[in-house]
């Protein structure tokens, strides 16, 4: 049996590896699974840790997988080691108490939690306090968006992560704005894996 995963780089600001994101595929040509993301979140988790040694993947380095709402609820995580891997919340995972007690039980466990593509709003502002890494979707985040993210640092502590950066210029601008960790095509293009 063979299937592929791609791996894009993210790193800190002295551009060396600080992880991998671990994207899914369902062939050399096809990416994203969009009618059933669900299925896509187990086939990348599947592939990238459970069929493959993840040192082959990623290295010493930690793995970021996206979890949808339903593989967070069912604790599809925990079921993976902590030391490996980097969880993250995607962008349509709203606020609930039963969303908060799964990060917190994420935690607990050691997990590192990012959000990802992450807008600041009511509906996500509890998630704050758990995580570790907020990415930014450079190319589509508003600056106000930014100005708040950046402003609720003084509240919790957080890594600042750029992602889909481009070019050089958008990384300089990116570091003087405080983030310390990014990723996007200036960095490295996703990378097939069979």
């Amino acid at each position: 049996m063979s299937g592929f995963v791609a791996v894009q780089p993210i790193v800190n600001a002295d551009e060396e590896i600080y992880g991998y994101e671990l994207l899914y595929r369902a062939s050399e040509e096809h990416d994203f699974m969009k009618e059933d993301p669900d299925t896509a979140t187990f086939d990348v988790v599947s592939k990238g840790l459970l069929c493959i040694n993840p040192d082959t993947v990623t290295g010493p380095h930690p793995a970021f997988f996206n979890f949808t709402e339903q593989s967070l609820l069912e604790r599809l995580p925990l079921s993976l080691p902590a030391s490996k891997i980097t969880v993250e919340i995607l962008e349509d995972i709203k606020g609930s108490d039963e969303m908060v007690e799964v990060l917190r039980e994420l935690k607990e466990s050691g997990y590192q939690i990012a959000l990802d593509d992450f807008v600041l709003d009511h509906s996500n502002e509890m998630f704050l306090p758990f995580a570790d890494i907020i990415k930014v979707d450079w190319q589509n985040s508003s600056s106000a968006n930014l100005e708040r993210i950046i402003e609720s640092r003084r509240l919790y502590d957080f890594y600042l992560l750029a992602e889909k950066l481009e070019s050089a210029a958008e990384f300089q601008k990116a570091k003087s704005m405080g983030f310390t960790l990014f990723q996007g095509y200036y960095f490295g293009c996703p990378q097939l894996m069979k």
